[in-house]
């Protein structure tokens, strides 16, 4: 059975702040996020969460494209509302424009780009990567399973989105609820996001290990990432760790649970990929010793 280990990712993370520099400065001021490879693997940085003027985020898709250029990112997914278009009056409410506007300001760069949406008809979020039909009426549905049901009809990657959301989880806590515990059993749900933005859930690990879930960590990010984030408050990423540097590989590694979220200062994941991610970073040298 796997475990998951968080309370010595601080040490990692902070060891690779020293070492290995997931931070470097580029000429606009944009906090980069690097990480080494581990042996069989790429390690891709990816946000799997966010969000545009389509639904209810302040820039145009392809502005998502720069600033995961600027950030070091691999891979990341526009996620817009499919029932939610509050700017509907001056944009159009067409689900299919901003993944197909990302597509193209995505081609010929070092970027991969998943199809996405977040199906969020009630106060239940979730994320369904890898489907290409995002007008489909029916992710509209008010009850989650029937709406999670017509993403993975369209061959969807399924996860939940923020559980300790507080308009879901007024304490902050993620929910007990027998329904998506049974839709987890069932394999509807794929994976779960345990850190969006600065929050992190740690009681989500639990779900994660009994229902063998996906850790995902994400942005949500809605407003400018060059605002938003410095070299002491990065992106909330999670690492993939993929054969290929490929969309079929993203997918097959998220299948697969080879993942870490990198939040804030910690790295949580499988003590396997911890260890072997904080291998790579460390780089050691011997005195020289003068006879």
């Amino acid at each position: 059975m796997k475990r998951f280990l968080f309370s010595l990712a601080l040490v990692a993370a902070s060891a690779m702040m020293a070492i290995a520099q997931p931070f470097v400065r580029t000429n606009s001021a944009t906090p980069k996020i690097q990480f080494p490879d581990i042996p069989g693997f790429h390690t891709l940085v990816a946000d799997l969460h966010t969000h545009s003027v389509f639904s209810d985020a302040s820039v145009w898709p392809t502005v998502r494209v720069e600033e995961a250029l600027a950030e070091g990112l691999d891979v990341i997914s526009m996620t817009d509302h499919v029932e939610y278009h509050p700017f509907k009056k001056y944009i159009p409410e067409d689900n299919l424009a901003s993944t197909e506007l990302i597509l193209n300001a995505a081609k010929n760069k070092p970027l991969i780009m998943i199809p996405g949406g977040e199906i969020s008809a009630t106060s239940d979020h979730f994320n369904a990567l890898f489907i290409n039909n995002q007008n489909d009426t029916v992710l509209k549905n008010k009850t989650p399973s029937i709406r999670i049901k017509a993403a993975k009809d369209q061959g969807g990657f399924v996860f939940w989105n923020h559980p300790g959301w507080t308009s879901r989880a007024k304490d902050g806590n993620a929910p007990v609820d027998e329904g998506f515990y049974q839709l987890m059993e069932q394999g509807q749900i794929n994976g779960i996001e345990i850190c969006n933005g600065d929050e992190f859930w740690p009681e989500t690990l639990v779900l994660a290990q009994r229902y063998h879930l996906t850790l995902l960590g994400n942005s949500d990010i809605h407003g400018v990432s060059h605002y938003a984030y410095t070299p002491d408050r990065h992106r909330t990423v999670t690492l993939i760790f993929a054969k290929e540097k490929t969309p079929e590989s993203v997918r097959e590694a998220l299948e697969n649970q080879r993942t870490i979220v990198y939040c804030g200062n910690y790295l949580v994941g499988t003590p396997d990929l911890l260890t072997q991610l904080l291998t790579a970073s460390l780089q050691v040298s011997l005195p020289v010793v003068i006879h």
